[in-house]
């Protein structure tokens, strides 16, 4: 028998399986397109490319022309189509995180939850919905902000599907239309940069999020919504920074640049949020403190009133604000223990010194003058303990 006969017999024999493979290929390759529909292409894809010498032979048949040509055309079309699918399907949804950027989402009602909830990472039918659905069937819509600044559920979402990513080594070469023919070495560097600015897109999609929140909060709650959105973006930002640290393609990642940004924006943030916070509460502080010194010194008049009226206005100033934050912002959550420290820390290094220097003046003052009124006014100022306690056992725990 002739070569030309023997795979026309070979094709005809696969014909009716290979029709269908085929149809099961593009039922799938024509449906919904949702991010899970990525990993079903990339499964596919994969299996075809560990039966790759059975590939090589139908493709090669199509050198005889006839029936096996038909095959051989029939199963490269096959092929181009779970690609093209494939890298469809990511396009759009890397674009609807960006549409989402851009202000493209519709806005719901901002709900949240307080509770701490140890397994951050949704299953893939709720961050389908999260993704893709708008504030429907009761659910919460992927424009809104836990209420208590906490990891947002899409972040953990899409950390998941970066980690599901890099357990297909071609997934970078299937889903980027210029990556054929890369080295080993170049498929890492370009699986480094597609995680890399879809992480990066994320971060601009959680800022457009929280600042929609904050616009529609500033009248009632002035500069909490800025403050609550260092902190929100912080907790985001460290948890993205971590799990990246544990991905497969850390090693490219470190080399684009991708940490040393992280870090840098965890920085950011972290400086914001304490020194947007808490500035004005250091000055009042020192302004105190400078200022007990020559009230102590006039000897009565109109001169010491109207020193006496703004040294209580500062103090006032300062423990209504303290005890407002504290507690607005012993609800908000910060799940990483690390992090949650060094906040702590560092408002307590930084507010707690001129707190101690202002307490210590103005115990002095009351003493000297026997005005202990001061003490029913301003009780704060004789409870250093307490301000520690509160700083160091409660912000950021969710309460």
């Amino acid at each position: 028998m002739e070569e030309r006969d023997c795979a026309a017999a070979f094709a005809l024999v696969l014909n009716g399986n290979f029709a269908t493979i085929a149809s099961h290929a593009t039922g799938i390759a024509r449906s919904r397109k949702t991010p899970e529909k990525v990993f079903v292409l990339l499964d596919m894809l994969t299996a075809w490319e560990k039966e790759r010498a059975l590939a090589e032979t139908l493709t090669s048949l199509g050198e005889h022309g006839g029936v096996a040509g038909q095959l051989a055309s029939k199963v490269q079309e096959m092929y181009t189509m779970l690609v093209n699918s494939a890298r469809d399907t990511y396009r759009e949804f890397a674009m609807a995180v960006e549409r989402d950027d851009v202000g493209g989402s519709r806005e719901g009602k901002v709900e949240g939850t307080r509770k701490k909830v140890s397994g951050l990472i949704p299953t893939p039918t709720k961050g389908l919905r999260l993704i893709l659905a708008g504030p429907q069937d009761g659910h919460q819509s992927q424009s809104s902000v836990p209420e208590n600044a906490t990891i947002h559920p899409l972040t953990a979402y899409l950390i998941q599907y970066c980690r599901r990513l890099q357990q297909y080594p071609s997934a970078s070469r299937i889903l980027n239309r210029r990556a054929t023919g890369t080295t080993r070495e170049e498929g890492e560097d370009l699986a480094g940069r597609m995680i890399s600015r879809l992480l990066h897109t994320l971060l601009k999609n959680l800022k457009i999020k929280v600042q929609r929140l904050s616009h529609g909060k500033q009248a009632s709650d002035g500069q909490d919504a800025q403050h609550f959105a260092d902190v929100f973006m912080l907790n985001n930002a460290t948890y993205i920074l971590s799990r990246a640290r544990c991905f497969e393609h850390a090693e490219a990642l470190e080399q684009i640049g991708f940490f040393q940004e992280m870090r840098e924006t965890v920085h950011r943030h972290k400086h914001s949020y304490l020194h947007a916070s808490w500035r004005l509460s250091v000055e009042w502080l020192d302004m105190v403190s400078e200022k007990l010194g020559r009230h102590s010194a006039l000897q009565g008049g109109k001169e010491q009133a109207e020193s006496e009226k703004q040294l209580k206005q500062l103090l006032r100033q300062f423990q209504n604000t303290w005890k407002q934050r504290f507690r607005t912002q012993r609800a908000w959550f910060v799940p990483d223990p690390e992090l949650r420290r060094d906040l702590r820390a560092k408002l307590t290094e930084y507010l707690l010194p001129g707190f101690a220097r202002c307490a210590t003046a103005l115990d002095a003052y009351v003493t000297a003058s026997g005005q202990s009124y001061w003490k029913r006014l301003f009780p704060l100022m004789w409870e250093r303990e307490l301000l520690e306690k509160q700083i160091e056992g409660q912000l950021f725990e969710g309460l």
